[in-house]
């Protein structure tokens, strides 16, 4: 993902042959293609998914979605146990790989310090201390951005490039 400078967000697709009650029901326009529009509210990435996404360069999660983090976990196959945390040689491998992606390696202590079987949200504001979001932006200005330049803000490039909506 780093390797091809990809983009990436938190959010869900709302098909335009579906109702508004149901935005991803499974119904398909004739010629078998699916057509929709992108949006925010009550998108979530959590588990593997954040780690998933930390690998991207432009990385943005609006305020109606969520990012969620649980307790890493590990399984002991010799004596059949299930261990809360990583092998030490894991755990530092996680850690360095966090930091290569440019996020902020205390998200593996957060990571650690979540309830056991439950996620941990975490906050814009402490995704954008982390680094784990790039910009404070959403992921419908990700795509309005599509063309932006490398150096300039998605909120301002999705501004200017902002599609109108569908009639």
């Amino acid at each position: 993902m780093r390797k091809h400078k990809l983009s990436i967000g938190v959010g869900q697709t709302r098909w335009r042959t579906c109702p508004l009650a149901n935005p991803t029901c499974a119904v398909y326009t004739p010629d078998g293609a699916r057509k929709g529009e992108v949006y925010t509210g009550g998108a979530f990435c959590s588990s593997a998914c954040t780690l998933f996404f930390a690998g991207d360069i432009n990385r943005v999660c609006g305020q109606w979605a969520w990012l969620g983090v649980h307790q890493a976990r590990s399984f002991d196959m010799s004596a059949h146990v299930e261990k809360v945390g990583l092998p030490a040689d894991l755990k530092k491998m996680v850690i360095e790989t966090i930091g290569e992606m440019g996020v902020d390696k205390s998200l593996f202590d957060i990571l650690l310090e979540a309830k056991p079987n439950q996620l941990r949200n975490v906050s814009q504001t402490e995704a954008r201390s982390l680094n784990l979001t790039t910009e404070l932006a959403t992921v419908e200005d990700l795509v309005a951005a599509r063309n932006c330049r490398g150096n300039e803000a998605l909120a301002t490039c999705a501004t200017k490039a902002r599609i109108p909506p569908r009639k």
